[in-house]
């Protein structure tokens, strides 16, 4: 797999259920997990659905997506508060099992180290983790755009799985938080690609609550078949002083 490759959402998926054993925890955690985001979504949809006072086909329909947007902005926002959980009880051990049986050398990083290096990578997120459910709220109050606001919704979902997926593969594989995040930047460009793909995907498996379960392992597994497929630079593994000049030219050679 190259470094350009912009599939692995959907190699993930086919990956993990081609392998029963790496079910268990991610899917007992996503499950309980997303019982509580949609509980939230539905419950914040249901109290601004239109009431009998809306009259008029055109007044239903408008409020009705508003109503729904505002379920995907309650949705995005406690999804979003929910992947750090979910990545500490579940999404670490699946990543580690799928990069052993690939024989992929793993990291040596110590938990606190980890730890610290992970809420440095998280800081760095948050204009995104912002971002998106700001644009699907703007979306939301016009009304008319309420299903852009949607699909705004579900890349955003999808971005920032793929860029904690990223992170975590590169800390597995023993890099710190300033060169992970180095990394992930220069990879920019593949990572937003692959997020379009994982929202598509996500799209699809939303046809059943089941396929929803399966959209987190999916993302997770691909990225640690993706980034244990890399070849790690004595560039990439420099501390963060060095400079990072070196890094796409590093990463066009791996391509």
């Amino acid at each position: 797999m190259t470094r350009n490759e912009t599939s692995w959402p959907i190699r993930g998926l086919g990956y993990f259920l081609r392998h029963p054993r790496l079910w268990l925890e991610p899917m007992v955690f996503t499950l309980a997990g997303w019982c509580v985001v949609l509980g939230l979504a539905i419950g914040v949809a249901w109290t601004t659905w239109p009431g009998e006072s809306v009259e008029g086909w055109w007044g239903t329909t408008v409020a009705v997506l508003i109503a729904l947007g505002w379920g995907a902005v309650a949705l995005v926002f406690s999804w979003l508060a929910l992947i750090p959980v979910l990545i500490g009880l579940a999404y670490e051990a699946l990543v580690k099992r799928v990069m052993t049986a690939n024989g992929v050398e793993l990291g040596t990083e110590s938990t606190i180290s980890s730890m610290k290096s992970s809420a440095i990578i998280l800081l760095r997120m948050l204009p995104f983790i912002v971002m998106y459910p700001i644009l699907a709220l703007i979306c939301n109050l016009t009304g008319i755009l309420a299903p852009l606001g949607l699909f705004i919704g579900q890349f955003g979902l999808a971005h920032i799985a793929t860029m904690e997926a990223g992170d975590l593969c590169l800390s597995v594989r023993g890099l710190s938080g300033s060169q992970r995040w180095r990394v992930l930047q220069t990879h920019r460009r593949d990572i937003l690609a692959s997020a379009f793909v994982g929202a598509l995907l996500s799209m699809l498996l939303s046809f059943t609550f089941v396929g929803w379960l399966l959209f987190l392992p999916a993302m997770f597994t691909g990225a640690a078949l993706w980034i244990g497929s890399w070849e790690l630079s004595d560039a990439e593994r420099a501390p963060s002083t060095s400079s990072a000049k070196a890094l796409p030219a590093a990463a066009e050679s791996e391509s």
